[in-house]
């Protein structure tokens, strides 16, 4: 689908679901966007982690801690 195109949302809030930034004006749509980067790092997280053979409740643990961390730090770096 063509940026801006689905009905209901404007080209910013389509840019920013797409590109998973939280910054489209609107709080909760970015409350779901931010929702859904911190799934998607804690999933990449957990598959770094699960590649070492840790036990999964450790790991899903420590992949949210590890996505909260990396988005505090894009946070704090403007990234």
């Amino acid at each position: 689908t063509e940026m801006g195109s689905i009905p209901g949302f404007s080209q910013r809030e389509r840019a920013c679901i797409d590109l998973r930034i939280p910054e489209s004006g609107d709080a909760e749509l970015d409350a779901l966007i931010e929702k859904a980067r911190r799934q998607e790092f804690a999933a990449k997280a957990m598959q770094g982690l699960s590649s070492g053979g840790l036990d999964a409740y450790l790991s899903s643990t420590r992949a949210f801690d590890f996505a909260d961390y990396l988005i505090g730090e894009m946070e704090r770096t403007d990234g």
